[in-house]
């Protein structure tokens, strides 16, 4: 984002500011992070196991961690102490 004022939006892009990661093209996973973005920002989903995951999102310089246990219960956002 620092570069391009905007999220990397293929896999050319992520892999050039990431070189030295894990990706892999077809699902944009970079090191078991989900990768996924649109024109107002992106998200990096992580499982946690069978059901639960952890997702942070940036939306228009708006940020956030989500833990979702994935059993049916409402998912947490995350308050993190600076």
């Amino acid at each position: 984002m620092d570069r391009n004022r905007r999220p990397p939006s293929s896999y050319d892009e992520l892999i050039a500011v990431l070189p030295d990661s894990n990706i892999t093209p077809d699902a944009l996973s970079v090191d078991g992070w989900r990768y996924d973005f649109d024109d107002t920002g992106f998200t990096l989903r992580m499982k946690l196991g069978w059901d639960p995951s952890l997702t942070y999102t940036l939306n228009r310089k708006v940020e956030h961690w989500i833990y979702d246990p994935g059993d049916g219960t409402p998912a947490t956002t995350l308050q993190l102490l600076e």
